[in-house]
């Protein structure tokens, strides 16, 4: 398998806790890391292959987080 660079967005998904319930009834959101290309960048790495994500990540919370699970 060659190498792949992905480009673009990387993001924090709010994923919500409890299932069956509209969007302004959920109370607790789960946090996860997201975007497409950092989605894809993580699956090729998981399958054994070789990958680099390359964005930006803004200088607040959001930006620390996705930093730390990125680096982690």
């Amino acid at each position: 398998m060659g190498k792949v660079i992905t480009i673009g967005e990387v993001l924090s998904d709010f994923i919500p806790a409890e299932k069956g319930y509209k969007l302004n009834e959920i109370e607790e959101f789960i946090r996860k890391p997201g975007g497409d290309p950092l989605n894809v960048s993580a699956s090729i790495s998981r399958l054994g292959g070789k990958s680099k994500f390359i964005g930006k990540v803004g200088q607040d919370a959001f930006g620390e987080y996705l930093l730390d699970v990125l680096n982690h």
